[in-house]
């Protein structure tokens, strides 16, 4: 799989900005087979300079077995730390694709189906239903800070021949007050580009 996530924030009291944009991407080298719950993955990112890659050994209840990455064998703490930098955003797509998370964010007032297309992601060609917003939404969030959303964009599919549900797009750009003061103008964008069924 290769997602590609870029971004911008600016707060309007600070000046303070910051943009953001790579590819990340991972190929299973290998899975569990009977009697074993370890995957063996290669992960890539260039979210983070200077980019990376490594491999991970994960369990399937997420343990971090172990990370060799920059030629180093790291466990345990080093380990989930290494882990948690190389696998940006995947974590996160893999939130997205979960039916409580895509539920909820479907079901935001103001959010409609639009339509059902065909995308192309890599080898894989897929129907994904499509949800936005058709005038600017307000949802609360963390500690009740209203966002409001002028774009709020979600693409949610399940990948033919097996049962995962993922989110081959989401985009949204608004605006909230920072805990820090000020209003916070951001864009956010998670667009998987590439998947490839094993």
């Amino acid at each position: 799989m290769t997602v590609y996530e870029s971004g911008s924030t600016h707060n309007s009291t600070t000046g303070a900005s910051y943009v953001y944009n790579g590819t990340s991407t991972y190929k299973e080298l290998y899975s569990p087979k009977s009697g074993s719950d370890t995957y063996k993955v290669n992960f890539t990112e260039s979210l983070i300079a200077p980019p990376e890659s490594g491999i991970v050994w994960i369990t399937t209840s997420g343990f971090v077995i172990a990370v060799e990455i920059s030629g180093q064998n790291l466990t345990g703490a080093a380990a989930y730390s290494a882990a948690a930098t190389l696998t940006d955003p995947f974590p996160l797509e893999a939130e997205y694709g979960t039916p409580t998370f895509l539920q909820s964010s479907v079901s935001f007032p103001g959010v409609v189906k639009i339509n059902q297309t065909t995308v192309t992601l890599g080898p894989t060609t897929m129907l994904v239903t499509n949800y936005g917003i058709n005038s600017p939404m307000t949802v609360c969030t963390f500690g009740g800070t209203p966002d409001v959303f002028s774009v709020y964009s979600i693409q949610a599919g399940s990948v033919p021949g097996t049962t995962a549900t993922i989110v081959p797009l989401r985009s949204t750009t608004g605006v909230y007050t920072a805990p820090s003061g000020g209003t916070l103008t951001f864009t956010a964008i998670l667009r998987i580009t590439s998947v490839t069924k094993l």
